[in-house]
C-alpha cells in the first residue's frame, strides 16, 4: 500500500491571465504541443515546492499552507524568459523577495 504521495505547492494565476494562457495553449496545441492547459486537467501555475508527503499528514498540510496563503499578499510576478521543452511552456521569474519569504515559509 502506498503511503505516501507526490505533491507540488503552486501558486495560480489570477482567472483573466489563467484564461488568457488557456487561449495561448489552445492555439500551441495546433502546432503540436504535448500538453493543453485546460481547467481541471493542466492548470497554469507557478511551482514554489515540490515534495512527497506522508498521506496521513495531507490534511495537517492543507491547513497549514491555507494559512500561509492567507496571510500571503497576492504577487505580481513578471515572467523574465520562457522556454518551450517537453511539448509545454516553462516561464521563469524575477524571484522578488517576497516569493523568497512565501517559500520559506512553506518549506517551514
Amino acid at each position: 500500500m502506498n503511503t505516501t504521495i507526490e505533491c507540488n505547492v503552486v501558486i495560480l494565476q489570477s482567472e483573466p491571465l489563467a484564461a488568457k494562457a488557456m487561449s495561448v495553449s489552445a492555439e500551441l496545441s495546433k502546432q503540436g504541443a504535448l500538453f493543453t492547459l485546460e481547467t481541471g486537467k493542466f492548470y497554469p501555475h507557478a511551482s514554489v515546492y515540490m515534495l512527497k508527503l506522508k498521506i496521513e499528514d495531507l490534511e495537517a498540510v492543507k491547513t497549514q499552507l491555507a494559512k500561509i496563503a492567507s496571510e500571503t499578499p497576492v504577487l505580481n510576478l513578471k515572467a523574465t524568459k520562457y522556454n518551450q521543452s517537453r511539448g509545454y511552456l516553462d516561464a521563469e521569474y524575477q524571484k522578488p523577495e517576497q516569493l523568497d519569504t512565501l517559500q520559506q515559509h512553506v518549506v517551514a
